[in-house]
């Protein structure tokens, strides 16, 4: 059974892995620039993404609490992050800690190990936990990584400019009235979805082919390590057992969801938010290539200890 599920996942995740290479021998080969990439990604890509997501769920107080509910985490435990990094850092090193602490490797890694193990159905949640952590990235992660070069005003005025937000607004917006997008529109943007998780992992191997020489900052690691898979898992199975016990809102696959995508590697948003900001990109990229590099191992222990057993 164990070796069953760790060829499975593997399988599953070696497109991913495809997409990495494929960006390395974009970047080394062909000059491709990730800067282009990123910015096209956090500022066209994205949104459509959010908008595609919410405004196709019919919402209702539990399934709205879903994206509000993984904003809300992604904040405290940004927050949380941005005030233990001013004990270790002086530089804005404690500002992309904290903006990595908040987010993860939602959207562009986890969609096809989901659809495997959860079905088609869990989808639209699992959908719903991208949008929440999109407007965390957007919003108060934006923000806090450009204030680390930037005056409060002008990380305000950033943030008021990423077209994210508004696509947000109106996805509620849509989705609240019932808005029916044309057959056309609803496959343009079904069809970015995938694209999405393609150009991203790609960003990944776009990034490794600019590094010189390979350097640690096992500090940062550390921290990151600690945010992704201690901190989340943590904070994830205490709402898992206020719901449980208390709220009894959702079913038990949701929680199960939720438990496996709480360890997720470090997001790929990091690097883009890092890379548009110029706050230290080297350095979040070798973190960010560990720990999807061990999410081969990891990943199906944790889906094996929250779905399989019980």
């Amino acid at each position: 059974m164990d070796r069953d599920l760790f060829y499975l996942v593997s399988q599953t995740a070696t497109p991913l892995y495809i997409y990495i290479i494929m960006g390395f021998v974009a970047g080394r080969l062909l000059n491709v620039k990730q800067e282009s990439i990123t910015q096209m990604l956090f500022y066209l890509v994205n949104p459509i993404v959010i908008f595609h997501n919410i405004s196709t769920v019919r919402i209702t107080h539990t399934m709205i609490a879903i994206p509000i509910g993984y904003f809300l985490i992604s904040c405290i435990v940004c927050l949380i992050f941005y005030f233990l990094g001013k004990k270790l850092w002086s530089d804005d090193t404690k500002n992309i800690l904290a903006f990595s602490a908040g987010t993860g490797n939602l959207g562009y890694m986890m969609m096809p190990i989901v659809y495997v193990f959860f079905g088609q159905e869990m989808l639209v949640i699992f959908f719903l936990m991208i949008a929440g952590m999109s407007l965390y990235d957007n919003t108060l992660g934006f923000y806090i990584s450009a204030s680390g070069k930037y005056s409060a005003r002008e990380s305000i005025a950033k943030v008021l400019k990423l077209p994210s937000i508004y696509a947000f607004i109106l996805a509620i917006i849509a989705s609240t009235f019932e808005v029916r997008m044309p057959d056309s529109i609803a496959i343009f943007t079904k069809n970015i979805s995938v694209m999405y998780s393609i150009l991203g992992m790609m960003v990944i191997g776009l990034s490794v082919s600019n590094i010189k020489k390979i350097e640690i900052d096992f500090k940062l690691l550390g921290m990151c390590i600690l945010a992704r898979f201690i901190v989340w898992p943590l904070a994830t199975y205490a709402v898992v057992l206020l719901d449980r016990n208390i709220l009894h809102l959702y079913p038990e696959k949701y929680h199960q969801l939720w438990m496996v995508v709480s360890f997720i590697p470090l997001g790929i948003n990091s690097l883009i938010v890092a890379t548009i900001l110029n706050n230290k990109p080297e350095k979040i990229t070798t973190a960010l290539i560990i720990t999807t590099a061990s999410a081969l191992i990891y990943i199906p222990l944790v889906i094996k200890f929250f779905v399989l057993l019980p």
